[in-house]
């Protein structure tokens, strides 16, 4: 491999800390600031609504506040990972029952509420295996792995190899080889655009 090749592989954005650990703990948004933010990003989520299981009154900013304070896992990680499984921030409109089940990618966990408490509490599982060795998934600081995608990404930080143990594609937009799929480049995406 050329130098120059080398050094287009290190600068790869997914090698990098695009998620520091001090972001990934911020804690300082509340729950105002939650629902300010969906409410600037005209989402459908910035006022209550009904969940799928009929529960009324649910206030998506609280959820995620409580979430993120219960599983030390900033809001703005919750967030971003809302908008990457669902476009859930964007979105203007009542999502399907389907995708309100799936809100947050995580499989088998019905109910908007229920899937962004499961996230917060993979994405903190995940941070601590990472801090230790490596994830379930085989994910690691600093050590090189290959995404079901086919790009060999090595995690600069805890909480970025957390986020490949969460989705274990890279993505299009990093040049993965499956049509389609957004991987970690939309989580990626999403915190960019929104300046986090």
């Amino acid at each position: 491999m050329t130098r120059e090749a080398y050094e287009d592989l290190v600068d790869q954005d997914y090698n990098t800390d695009f998620l520091s650990d001090a972001q990934f703990q911020d804690l300082s948004w509340t729950t105002q600031n939650i629902r300010d933010f969906l409410t600037a990003q005209g989402s459908y989520f910035a006022n209550p609504f009904t969940d799928t299981d009929g529960t009324a009154n649910v206030d998506l900013a609280v959820v995620i506040s409580g979430a993120s304070m219960q599983n030390h896992v900033s809001p703005k990680v919750l967030l971003a990972t809302l908008q990457k499984e669902s476009s859930g921030v964007t979105t203007s409109t009542r999502p399907s029952d389907t995708r309100m089940d799936s809100l947050m990618g995580v499989p088998n966990t019905p109910t908007a509420q229920a899937q962004v408490m499961a996230s917060a509490q993979l994405f903190a599982n995940y941070y601590s295996q990472a801090s230790t060795g490596p994830t379930v998934s085989g994910w690691q600081l600093n050590t090189p792995k290959a995404t079901v995608d086919g790009v060999v990404v090595t995690p600069a930080s805890n909480p970025v190899a957390g986020q490949f143990t969460y989705t274990p594609y890279a993505g299009e937009g990093w040049g993965g080889n499956q049509a389609g799929v957004g991987g970690v480049y939309l989580f990626y995406q999403a915190w960019k655009n929104f300046n986090f």
